[in-house]
């Protein structure tokens, strides 16, 4: 395993968080974001086991229940109703056998939407033309350390642009 991972697998559905997976507000918590990323793999090792179905994962809703400290951690991944065209998956996260983020993932079956769809969206600007920005000059954490962003800008009356990176060391200026 990459010393640069965010976990390390232990055993089935089990997971040990690095460094990386630090947190901002304690030493001893892990940030969410990385936590996160980890409940959508075990979605996707879940639905995996089975036939391609031609479902896609369509929303996800996370709800934090408590302290995120930084220790192994089990996910437990069940159907709370199997479907032809919607699918919904419930994840629990536990950490020392206490849940601590319950997520709720919808699967729904890939449609033409090419009726409804909005205009395109005006491009962003290549990567390295915009000025990385050191978050972990604000902010401490293993994961704060391990993103690369670069702010882009706003729209006018739209919403701001970032690009964001994982796992990439970050460019010193």
């Amino acid at each position: 395993m990459s010393p640069d991972s965010y976990y390390e697998p232990v055993a089935d559905h089990r997971y040990k968080p690095t460094t990386h997976a630090g947190g901002a507000w304690a030493p001893d918590e892990q940030h969410f974001s990385p936590l996160g990323g980890l409940v959508v793999h075990a979605l996707d090792r879940h639905r995996a086991r089975r036939p391609d179905d031609g479902l896609v994962l369509s929303r996800i809703s996370y709800d934090i229940l408590g302290r995120l400290a930084l220790d192994e951690c089990e996910i437990e991944v069940e159907s709370v109703r199997p479907g032809r065209t919607v699918e919904p998956l419930e994840a629990v996260v536990r950490i020392a056998g206490r849940p601590v983020v319950r997520a709720r993932a919808w699967y729904l079956a890939a449609l033409d939407t090419s009726a409804v769809a909005g205009g395109p969206e005006d491009r962003l600007a290549p990567p390295e033309s915009l000025t990385p920005w050191r978050m972990s000059d604000v902010w401490p954490g293993g994961y704060i350390d391990s993103v690369e962003v670069r702010p882009g800008g706003c729209r006018p009356g739209g919403p701001g642009l970032v690009q964001s990176v994982l796992g990439r060391a970050r460019p010193r200026s």
